[in-house]
């Protein structure tokens, strides 16, 4: 693996409340003090983390409970324990289920909120038709690693629904914020979640991205100012062979070695550019590392649409966390619109896809 680890995209405390959570759901026994927790391990656990059956974990410089006489273990972006953690993690996604406690379900008002949210240009509102309901939502916590001349890794969190909404980083704020669970048992095992994420690949890699555009950027001006120096380095080399065939102190031979040296160098310098590529070209992967599996009360809306004489249907959902209705995403680019229009096949379709109606072709 190249380069080293030089940048902590996630902070400390985020470190630690995942650390804490897979200690705990492996049969841990975790006490959380000032940076960091104290952490009973079961035998065989501590034998695969490699580390003592009790410790201090720290993810903070300032713990007033420490004591130099306790073993210690700190945890950072590519310490040996927390990449155990991630090891043990990816055997299979830890699971935990949910259900919301939401304390009111919206029944009524539907059609103004609608008219707030969401603009109809070729079609008017013949209908509304609500109905209380139970839908089922994932919550991950992911893991990237980017690869390039150096390494960078981090952790991003993402909500989406199994009908494939995905929600902006704003709105999950806001459901957390707004969230109140009740545990019980997964109402998905870890094979159905390893079998979703390839399905959701295409959607989590813009998220990704965003995360590892700095270092993209910064391998991308690594690969420029050393293709600059590479191109300098064969063009002063060049110039200097060609003026050297013109001494006379060269014989014969050593004037078709030099002849031989300078028709290569086109090769060579077509071969160091190539390893350049290669080492400046940026490998980013992920991996769900947990997954709560979450019901949640909604009310689905039925909307009925009147487009000339054709009738149109078109579900809403309306979600209390978030207190509105759910983005709905083009058919096409998958992204999100608050302006619905329809190709002749039904399809909901953003603005900017529907001249050409792409996922009809």
């Amino acid at each position: 693996m190249a380069g080293t680890i030089t940048h902590l995209s996630s902070n400390s405390a985020e470190l630690g409340e995942f650390a804490e959570r897979i200690l705990g759901l492996h049969g841990a026994e975790v006490e959380p003090v000032p940076g960091g927790s104290k952490v009973l391990l079961p035998t065989d656990l501590a034998r695969r983390l490699e580390v003592p059956e009790w410790f201090a974990l720290r993810w903070e410089d300032h713990d007033p409970t420490a004591s130099d006489l306790e073993p210690s273990v700190r945890l950072h972006l590519g310490s040996a324990l927390l990449e155990r953690l991630f090891a043990l993690n990816q055997e299979r996604p830890v699971l935990v289920g949910a259900t919301a406690r939401v304390g009111y379900l919206k029944q009524s008002g539907f059609d103004r909120l609608l008219g707030e949210t969401f603009h109809f240009p070729e079609a008017r509102i013949a209908s509304l038709h609500p109905a209380a309901t139970t839908a089922r939502y994932l919550w991950l916590g992911c893991r990237y690693v980017a690869t390039s001349d150096e390494q960078r890794e981090g952790l991003f969190r993402v909500f989406l629904g199994l009908d494939g909404a995905l929600f902006t980083e704003e709105d999950q704020r806001r459901a957390l914020f707004a969230i109140d669970l009740e545990y019980k048992k997964p109402a998905l095992g870890g094979m159905e979640i390893e079998a979703i994420l390839p399905l959701l690949e295409p959607r989590l890699r813009p998220i990704v991205e965003r995360h590892v555009a700095t270092f993209r950027e910064q391998m991308e001006r690594r690969l420029l100012r050393d293709l600059a120096g590479l191109r300098d380095y064969y063009r002063r080399t060049h110039r200097d062979m060609q003026a050297g065939l013109g001494r006379s102190t060269l014989n014969a031979e050593l004037q078709a070695t030099r002849q031989q040296k300078l028709a290569s160098l086109p090769s060579d310098f077509a071969n160091k550019r190539q390893d350049l590529l290669k080492k400046y070209t940026l490998t980013v992967t992920m991996r769900c590392c947990a997954a709560l599996v979450l019901d949640l009360p909604v009310v689905k809306v039925a909307v009925a649409l009147q487009r000339g004489r054709e009738n149109l249907k078109q579900e809403l959902t309306y979600q209390p966390l978030l207190k509105g209705f759910e983005p709905l995403r083009c058919r096409a680019c998958g992204t999100a619109t608050t302006v619905i229009a329809h190709c002749r096949q039904g399809h909901l379709l953003c603005p900017s896809c529907r001249p050409t109606a792409p996922c009809c072709h």
